[in-house]
């Protein structure tokens, strides 16, 4: 077993909220990113593995990791598939807010 907290209780106790994310945790990345709650808001570029079909049980598909990155302000910027097809990697990095001027 290998202790864990949630990315959210890191920032809170070292005050050190990541601006780049490098993900392989084999099926958790959309927990982890989840976990960072309101500090996702901080990250700037995210690369994680994703699968195009479920490799392992609940484990999310490249639709969900997708959807989650864009409800949270970010684009694909690169994808690469590896084995098949099947699973790959992908880049994702924060969209440009634009504000109204005026």
């Amino acid at each position: 077993e290998v202790p864990c907290i949630a990315l959210s209780d890191y920032v809170r106790e070292t005050g050190c909220s990541p601006r780049v994310i490098w993900s392989d945790l084999q099926g958790a990345d959309l927990h982890a990113f989840a976990g960072l709650g309101e500090y996702i808001r901080d990250v700037h570029l995210i690369y994680t593995e994703m699968n195009c079909v479920q490799m392992y049980e609940g484990a999310p598909t490249f639709a969900d990791i997708h959807r989650f990155m864009w409800n949270n302000g970010f684009g694909l910027a690169y994808y690469k598939a590896v084995w098949h097809m099947e699973f790959g990697d992908g880049i994702f990095v924060r969209r440009p807010t634009v504000s109204p001027t005026g």
